[in-house]
Order: C-alpha cells, then structure tokens, then sequence
C-alpha cells in the first residue's frame, strides 16, 4: 500500500501519527486511549523505519480486543509505504478454545491500518531493527501455530517488542491483568519511557570532555579520560530498576592504577572489596541526556597511607550533561 507522507507521518516529531489506507479515513482513536513515541534509533538514517505497536478495542466477535503490529517506511525521495499484520487463529471459534485445548493452527494476516484503536506505541527504529520485527514475523507465520494467551495476537506483538529491548510485562496463565490484548499494550506503554532508552554515542559537554558513553541496548562501552593522553574504556551494562537507569563499574586494580593511585594504596582499597562505581542515566530528549556519576574516592595520611575510603554514592557526585555524537 502506497501513502503519501503527509498521511503516513503527521508530525512525529510532536507526538502526532496517523496511518491512512488509500483515501479512507485515517485510524480513530478511542476516548481514554492510550498513546506513546520511542525513538529507539541509535543513529539518524535517511529513511524513517517505524513500527506501531496496536490494540483495537473489545469488540462484539472479539471480547479481548486484539493487537497487531504496523510496519512503516517514510523515505525523502519515495512515496511511503505501510503494512500492518495480525496473528489470528485459522478457525476463530476453535481459537476461542485453544486456552483449554491447546495449540491450533494460526496465520499471519494482513490487517487493515484505518480501523480504531484503544492503544497504540509508536517506535522509531532503524533498518536492521525494522529487518528484525519483519524476520519475526516471517518466523511466526512459517510456524503457524496459535494458542490464546501462551501464542496468540498480544504474543506476537509482544516478541517483536521483547527483541527491540523493550519491557514487556509477563503474560501467561496466571497474569490475567494482561490476558486482553489491549490491556497487554497498554501495560507495554506504560512500562516503557523515551527515558529508558540510551542508545547512541554520547560525549559529555564539558571542556574537558571527560567521559564518552557508546550505548546499544544493554551493552554500553564506558570512556573516561583520567589525563591529556589516558582513557580508561570499559565494557559494562546497562541496568534498569524502578527507580533509575545506571551503568556501573568495577573499582578493581587497573581501574584505581588508571585513576592515580599508588600501588600500596591500590592494595589497601582492594583488600575492603569497594563497591562498583556507577552513573545514573536520563534521557531528556532526542539528542542530549544526563549523567550523575557517584565515584569512589578516598583519604591519605600525612605519610601517603590509605585512611579513609569514601563508597561511591557517600560523598561526591558529578552531574554532567551528554550530548550526541
């Protein structure tokens, strides 16, 4: 299906979509929906890859409602194309019982992008993240296997988010709170902020430029430069809790060695196990986030001894301000 772009992107930018088949109207929203965008791209690239993740509302032949995934590419020099697909059932009254049953066959299906929706998230991604939904897809389809809540609509959306590094609430016999496919998405937008997600190249922006973050997914490549002509590069990951998202490394030998401390003193910290030093990470909008780092520091006597070492957290932290490579 061919869209112009003013019908595909509606100011992405401003929180604003709209997916419109042919001449038809475009999708409606439902009063009470729920409604995000992500940016999960690393890199800005000349075509727009997205995917929408839906649910429509409960309806009278579909009491749980039902989510599908929307695949879309807006390019400056084609026009744009959308495509939205649903996991479904071969038989929709066996489908009903396949909770109890067990698996059935299912399919693939091509759905229609004009129908309303209770909830819907909108992920800028890039190509090989775009290549990836559709290689799941692909995998669901070939498999052909459906079984309502362990296998079904809101699974198959859920695996394509599960693989884009997105926090999907457990769905399973005993969540009922997410067993209605509009309920499964909305509980994935409400789980998921812009402020989660880090990926790129950032650079801190004061004069010294002294600490370089190289962020995929998880995995994050940790720089800090400790003099004119020395980094200290680390390979660590990113953890997320309920309350921040923080990388973290370990106050080891080579690292207080890197950071200027004597041999003896190295010993003397080593020997009381230091905690990790960390950083917690902000997002706060598309291109620039917020570090706060907590290091680890510590006391000498008058003869260069070890006396005090302060845990990273006790006594100082930095906040810095990144900026995208």
């Amino acid at each position: 299906m061919i869209h112009s772009r003013r019908h595909f992107l509606c100011g992405v930018g401003t929180l604003g979509f709209c997916l419109a088949v042919g001449r038809s109207a475009p999708a409606r929203a439902q009063t009470g929906t729920a409604f995000k965008t992500i940016d999960l791209r690393t890199l800005r690239e000349g075509d727009v890859h997205t995917l929408i993740l839906s649910a429509r509302p409960r309806e009278e032949d579909s009491k749980g409602g039902h989510a599908y995934l929307a695949f879309g590419v807006d390019s400056p020099i084609a026009p744009s194309i959308a495509t939205a697909y649903g996991f479904h059932p071969v038989s929709a009254e066996d489908g009903r019982w396949s909770y109890f049953k067990g698996p059935i066959p299912g399919r693939v299906v091509q759905e229609s992008l004009g129908e309303p929706y209770s909830a819907r998230l909108i992920l800028l991604v890039s190509k090989a993240q775009y290549d990836l939904a559709d290689k799941i897809r692909q995998e669901w389809a070939n498999r052909g296997e459906y079984q309502l809540v362990e296998h079904d609509c809101a699974t198959f959306v859920g695996a394509v988010a599960t693989a884009l590094g997105l926090c999907v609430p457990e769905r399973d016999r005993v969540t009922a709170s997410t067993w209605f496919p509009a309920k499964f998405i909305e509980a994935v937008i409400a789980a998921n902020d812009q402020s989660h997600f880090l990926n790129g190249f950032w650079e801190s922006t004061e004069p010294k430029r002294r600490w370089l973050l190289e962020i995929t997914g998880a995995g994050c490549v940790m720089t800090e430069r400790v003099g004119a002509n020395a980094e200290l590069r680390r390979s660590v990951t990113v953890e997320r809790s309920a309350s921040d998202v923080r990388i973290s490394r370990s106050n080891d030998r080579e690292t207080l060695l890197a950071l200027g401390a004597r041999p003896r003193v190295v010993d003397a910290i080593v020997q009381g196990a230091p905690a990790p030093s960390y950083m917690t990470l902000r997002r706060t909008d598309a291109s620039s986030l917020i570090g706060i780092w907590n290091g680890i520091s510590w006391d000498l006597d008058m003869k260069g001894n070890l006396q005090r070492v302060h845990e990273p957290g006790s006594r100082f932290r930095m906040e810095y301000s990144f900026a995208r490579r």
